[in-house]
């Protein structure tokens, strides 16, 4: 299956489809590949997005289905934020969440994401913005297992990693 085919089947299952694009039937993200600074890691069980903006800067979203949420997702975005801050070289990333969806804003906090501000989404709805600088990321990153922040590996831009 082609990156393009999986992000299509993820974003489209009903409870994901609901959440990023409520009343859609159906979504195509042929454009998300448009931008070369995008990155897509994850499988047909669970992806997360990363949309380049310049400067190291992406924006963030993770697509879980109801099964595969909880520690094994919250593995999984920690693995794929390590990859951007280490290979991607990314110095922010940040995430916009409505702000009734209390699982989706626990699991930023569980990630780190700190609280920037408020606002409303392109659906209306009240929305909560965070962001997680590399820098703090390093620092509990090193402060949680001992270690010293992981050496950057080339970057690989726009595949399924």
């Amino acid at each position: 299956m082609t990156p393009l085919s999986i992000l299509n089947h993820v974003v489209n299952q009903p409870e994901i489809r609901a959440a990023v694009a409520p009343g859609f039937a159906n979504l195509d993200m042929e454009r998300f590949f448009d931008n070369p600074d995008n990155v897509m890691i994850g499988d047909m069980d669970g992806i997360v997005l990363f949309g380049g903006f310049g400067e190291g800067r992406y924006t963030i979203h993770f697509l879980f289905t109801e099964e595969t949420r909880g520690p094994d997702a919250l593995r999984e975005i920690r693995e794929a934020i390590k990859i951007m801050f280490t290979q991607f070289h990314a110095v922010a990333i940040y995430g916009e969440t409505p702000r009734d969806n209390r699982a989706c804003r626990a699991m930023g906090r569980a990630l780190g994401f700190v609280p920037i501000g408020d606002g409303v989404d392109a659906f209306g709805r009240p929305t909560k913005s965070y962001v997680l600088e590399r820098a703090l990321w390093a620092t509990s990153l090193a402060d949680s297992s001992g270690a010293s922040v992981p050496s950057s590996a080339a970057a690989r831009r726009n595949r399924l990693i």
